[in-house]
């Protein structure tokens, strides 16, 4: 995977089995900020398994693409109604999912940005959403205490 150009770790921290160690997290240095939710905060994001492309989602009901290497963005579309509460990439970058304020969660051809399908299971918010890395489950949690698998 690429390194992230936005973020640069001391030389002396390593990365072993997932855990970072030599330094705490607070030693990573900023080199980039990207704006571009208006009104609103970031409330998700994931980046590509490749590195190059970040995908966030905000309060401002938007789901916005930034190139990692120009620091720009890609593109930008409206999620709903709600706030963009939880969102991921498949493993072959296909698809997108995300989870929102309305309960739902949305399923999104990753390369254009269009809508395909949405997913009912929950009472109230989506919290969190995953995708199986060969796109035949997705799974959701909520604040209503329920996890759902499709």
């Amino acid at each position: 995977m690429k390194d992230p150009s936005y973020i640069k770790a001391p030389p002396t921290t390593e990365l072993m089995e997932g855990v970072v160690e030599g330094n705490e997290a607070s030693s990573f240095s900023s080199v980039t900020t990207l704006s571009g939710h208006s009104g609103g905060m970031v409330l998700s994001l994931d980046l590509s398994i490749d590195g190059a492309v970040l995908v966030t989602g905000g309060k401002d009901k938007m789901i916005q693409l930034w190139d990692i290497s120009t620091n720009t963005l890609l593109g930008s579309v409206q999620a709903g109604k709600y706030a963009v509460t939880s969102l991921k990439i498949s493993k072959d970058m296909k698809y997108l999912i995300t989870g929102n304020g309305d309960t739902f969660v949305r399923l999104w051809r990753f390369s254009d940005g269009s809508y395909l399908k949405k997913y009912k299971g929950h009472e109230t918010a989506v919290l969190c959403c995953d995708i199986s890395p060969t796109n035949n489950v997705i799974a959701s949690g909520s604040d209503d205490c329920t996890l759902v698998s499709s």
